[in-house]
């Protein structure tokens, strides 16, 4: 048993400086060194009507860089530290069961990546949010309110999910009014508001909302990293205005 331990071991001595010569040192293999962290994803805004694309790319802790990165086959532009974006331009409107790919090829930080598109994560839009009312352009009589509250109103086709409500004064871009909900209704104290104005109103899903959302969450594929966070959401704004002083 001995003279076997001690071959094995002359064996390794022999062999580790052989392949250090080549070139060839050995690396431990790290479980999950293959794999990407992906995050960020898409958000729909349903006023204007576009979608906006963003990810951040790393892998073990490092930005992947000069990668070809896109979402349905768009082709996102690289800023600094792996963050990729994008947009589809209005006029363009999400559809339930539109799918949605994140894909890359040929990055080559830090360790280049096949040249065919491998997709990173999917999802197929199975929630929006349909606003009911008031109405985009609506004028409304602050006096003919009743209990001075003005109720907002929308619904989701799938699962409502947290969201923030915020009125902002479009003069002054003062924020008059803003809550969060997990509801498909708020009311507006009128005393908020002042008549002869124009408001923006937005209820938004979005990582811009803290403690928001997410609309929907993408199915990660075998390239991305367990604690990647790929998210669909929405933002859906418009204006309304406030009749005069009678």
């Amino acid at each position: 048993m001995k003279k076997i331990i001690v071959t094995i071991a002359m064996i390794s001595l022999f062999v580790v400086p052989v392949l250090l010569a080549q070139g060839k040192g050995i690396s431990p293999v790290v479980p999950g060194s293959d794999k990407i962290t992906v995050v960020g994803g898409t958000v729909f805004y349903a006023g204007s009507p576009y979608l906006s694309i963003n990810v951040h790319l790393t892998k073990m802790g490092v930005p992947v860089l000069h990668g070809k990165v896109r979402m349905n086959g768009i082709l996102l532009r690289e800023s600094t530290g792996g963050f990729y974006a994008g947009a589809i331009p209005t006029p363009y409107k999400v559809a339930l069961g539109e799918e949605q790919v994140f894909t890359i090829a040929q990055a080559r930080v830090p360790r280049t990546i096949t040249p065919e598109q491998v997709v990173l994560a999917t999802y197929r839009v199975d929630n929006l949010i349909q606003w009911v009312s008031p109405t985009p352009g609506q004028v409304i009589d602050l006096a003919a309110i009743p209990l001075g509250e003005l109720p907002c109103r929308w619904k989701y086709t799938g699962t409502p999910v947290m969201a923030r409500l915020r009125v902002v004064e479009t003069a002054s871009r003062t924020e008059v009014f803003s809550r969060k909900t997990d509801g498909e209704e708020l009311t507006i104290p009128t005393v908020t508001l002042r008549p002869g104005k124009t408001y923006i109103i937005s209820i938004d899903t979005s990582r811009f909302s803290s403690g928001c959302g997410p609309l929907g969450r993408f199915k990660l594929a075998k390239l991305a990293a367990p604690d990647s966070d790929v998210r669909f959401d929405q933002e859906y704004s418009f204006t309304f205005s406030t009749a005069p002083a009678k």
